[in-house]
């Protein structure tokens, strides 16, 4: 990955503490993946099974896995690793820094496939394509793909509306604010939004965050968090559901959607996807 992208991760990092839902999963999105992988292991007979996770998010890590469950985790950034990773000296817990697209696995060696909005940092569709035909090679015939998508829903409001939201109290949190307004920037899926462009637009309302933390009742540090965003060159993408599918269709067959309905759950859909055998 570029420098800037590894830079903007080790920011992410070093405040995770402070980012929120739905950002970081609810606990409505780690009870569907806990029922997906349980139900699954009880379809299959199961007794055990090795799972891959993309990325070290802590909420799915300490979920409620099968008994003989050995969780593999990947993440590309070692800052996140050693910020979030906390098992690395269980038996059946391991965590590679690895990149998503070229992983240090075997093929047919993984039961399940599960992540957390990790194909929003990724370009739409190659990136989405390259992740999937890897995601693919590594997932036994049988297994299963569970991954919670970012996604644009197709009729968002222009950044300004985003703005007029905000200042009338009308969204619950600075993460979906955030959230928001990344999807009201991007032109398409195929061009993403660069997170430093969120940060211009947001620098640009010359805000006070501290006058408007206290009128809305949020923690100014959380709102601050935006600031990770400044002069980055990564890029977030948030492609529809049949986008999604679409890019995916080649390796997948999807099965089931999950749409929560916390705010802004509509755009956090989980998505089960199962190989295809041709």
């Amino acid at each position: 990955m570029p420098e800037k992208v590894v830079n903007h991760w080790e920011k992410h990092a070093r405040q995770w503490g402070l980012v929120g839902e739905p950002l970081r999963p609810t606990a409505q999105d780690i009870e569907c993946f806990a029922r997906t992988v349980t139900d699954w292991c009880r379809s299959k007979n199961r007794v055990s099974l090795t799972s891959l996770l993309l990325g070290v998010t802590p909420e799915i890590a300490q979920m409620d896995w099968p008994g003989n469950t050995r969780l593999i985790a990947a993440d590309y950034s070692e800052q996140m690793i050693g910020s979030l990773w906390k098992n690395q000296g269980a038996r059946e817990r391991a965590a590679l820094c690895a990149d998503w697209r070229k992983l240090p696995l075997a093929g047919d060696s993984v039961d399940i496939v599960i992540g957390d909005g990790g194909f929003t940092l990724l370009s739409y569709p190659g990136g989405y394509r390259q992740l999937a035909g890897e995601a693919h090679r590594v997932l036994r015939k049988d297994g299963l793909l569970i991954i919670r998508f970012f996604i644009s829903t197709g009729d968002q409001r222009t950044p300004g509306h985003v703005h007029e939201a905000l200042l009338a109290g009308e969204i619950g949190n600075f993460h979906i604010f955030k959230f928001r307004l990344a999807i009201a920037l991007q032109q398409s899926a195929s061009d993403g939004v660069s997170v430093g462009d969120v940060w211009e637009n947001w620098n640009n309302q010359g805000y006070d965050v501290d006058e408007l933390a206290a009128e809305l009742g949020w923690q100014p540090q959380a709102m601050r968090t935006i600031d990770a965003y400044r002069g980055m060159a990564a890029r977030y993408t948030y492609p529809t559901l049949p986008e999604v599918s679409a890019a995916l269709s080649p390796w997948f067959e999807r099965v089931a959607v999950y749409h929560h309905d916390y705010e802004f759950g509509e755009n956090c859909p989980t998505l089960v996807f199962r190989p295809r055998k041709d």
